[in-house]
């Protein structure tokens, strides 16, 4: 069951995701750090802190012989998504977002 997490609306929201290819995945130390609960939600506040404490040795060790490489993302909003490519994430937001028949349109000339 996931909770709702409370947003500070007058602080900037920030996102983890995996800056590298590879798999996303906690150090056993920020796992520690977290009580290894390895399940809250992008945005949760003590997920952020715990990154932002350790930097890279928040980066756990994915498919044996690669470490994940945990950045932060602050949004300008509070909407976002985060896609997956081979492991690499890019986090969207609404901001980032191209109406495609538009864009093709205005090509088109």
């Amino acid at each position: 069951m996931k909770r709702k997490v409370k947003i500070n609306k007058n602080s900037p929201l920030k996102v983890v995701y995996n800056a590298t290819y590879g798999e996303y995945k906690l150090s056993e130390e920020a796992l520690k750090m977290l009580d290894n609960n390895e399940n809250l939600e992008r945005h949760h506040p003590k997920l952020v802190e715990v990154v932002e404490k350790l930097v890279d040795k928040a980066s756990g060790d994915c498919c044996g012989y690669d470490t994940a490489k945990l950045a932060i993302h602050e949004l300008s909003g509070i909407k976002y998504y985060i896609e997956e490519y081979d492991g690499l994430e890019t986090v969207i937001e609404p901001k980032d977002m191209i109406d495609a028949s538009r864009y093709e349109e205005e090509n088109s000339r």
